[in-house]
């Protein structure tokens, strides 16, 4: 009965998730991302240089989203795509295309026909940071049109982090924010960082 039920949701998730839908470019640019490259590279050699930093340097939304596409790639785990944010007041929304047959540690055969497909992944939080460390606090997931609780979403960053790295991470855990940055800050289509 219960390998039923397990085979029903399965049969179930795979007609609710749609096919994942061409990516906007017009969201990107090479231009933005040289932009948002070439500000950061200023403040890194500022820092080293022991130069005086700005109070709070500003990115646009399509910056961000253009750095992330263009600059960051290679940083970005490579079973996820299509990475696009959407800042909103004090909250971020992310939206991006997970290919479970591209994860490091994936095995072909152990990952059901109807996941080998990328799928449409949506997150919504708010970024929380202090001192240079930063915490996401998840307020929704869906899998396509699906809702997935948050705790499902934590065993699955455990386990692909304990497999990748020999230790389990949480999203739960406090991070480091990179480049020196102490702070960050949320607003509609912007990003404030505080180096």
């Amino acid at each position: 009965m219960y390998r039923r039920g397990v085979i029903g949701v399965l049969v179930a998730v795979s007609y609710a998730v749609p096919a994942v839908q061409a990516y906007d470019d017009s969201r990107i640019s090479s231009g933005a991302a040289e932009k948002m490259e070439r500000v950061l590279n200023d403040v890194l050699t500022k820092r080293r240089d022991g130069k005086l930093l700005p109070k709070v340097v500003v990115f646009t939304e399509k910056e961000l989203n253009s750095y992330l596409y263009y600059k960051a790639g290679t940083q970005l785990p490579p079973n996820l795509r299509n990475l696009d944010l959407q800042l909103e007041q004090d909250s971020v929304v992310a939206q991006a295309d997970l290919d479970l047959s591209q994860a490091k540690s994936a095995n072909a055969s152990t990952i059901p026909d109807m996941f080998k497909r990328p799928l449409p992944i949506y997150l919504s939080g708010k970024l929380l940071t202090n001192k240079g460390w930063g915490y996401f606090q998840p307020e929704s997931i869906r899998v396509g049109m699906l809702p997935v609780p948050v705790s499902v979403l934590d065993s699955i960053v455990k386990y692909v982090t304990e497999r990748q790295t020999g230790k389990a991470h949480s999203l739960n855990d406090w991070f480091a924010l990179p480049y020196g940055i102490k702070e960050i800050k949320i607003q509609k289509e912007k990003i404030l960082l505080s180096p």
